[in-house]
């Protein structure tokens, strides 16, 4: 996952998600980070278009 998102400047959850972690797994990990400030949300919290990029 790390090397993803050090490679694209944003990313959804799916395609996090297909570097070998749960969808769930993940989603919580980014919830985390968005709490601590580390990533940002790039569209409303329910939005099926979701992506996050680096704070």
């Amino acid at each position: 996952m790390i090397d993803y998102v050090q490679e694209h400047v944003a990313a959804s959850s799916r395609e996090l998600a297909a570097a070998g972690m749960s969808v769930g797994g993940i989603r919580r990990v980014l919830n985390e980070m968005v709490e601590a400030d580390e990533r940002v949300r790039t569209e409303p919290v329910r939005s099926p278009k979701q992506r996050y990029r680096f704070a």
